[in-house]
């Protein structure tokens, strides 16, 4: 899935004007590394409901770009929430 950003990030000097999201790539490995970067309250609440935990989500669409979690935190929020979306979807298996 190719995200054309509403407008041009730059995150530790590289500029992203889009991002290439495979979902479909990612392994279980993939996922526990998303979860590892969760704090203690956000993997509380992963543990609950893992595709409804927007923390997880935006780590699991790091991991599906290839990109730091901090690329994805600096998307503008429309963008942000149209991936977290896309990751929820996959997550909960409506990808």
């Amino acid at each position: 899935m190719k995200l054309k950003l509403k407008k041009p990030i730059t995150v530790d000097g590289q500029e992203y004007q889009e991002l290439d999201f495979d979902f479909d790539g990612l392994t279980g490995a993939d996922l526990l590394k998303a979860r590892a970067g969760l704090s203690d309250n956000a993997a509380y609440m992963d543990n609950l409901l893992p595709a409804l935990s927007m923390d997880f989500q935006a780590n699991v669409s790091a991991e599906a770009a290839k990109v730091s979690i901090n690329v994805i935190k600096a998307l503008p929020a429309k963008d942000f929430m149209k991936i977290t979306k896309a990751a929820q979807d996959f997550l909960s298996d409506k990808g």
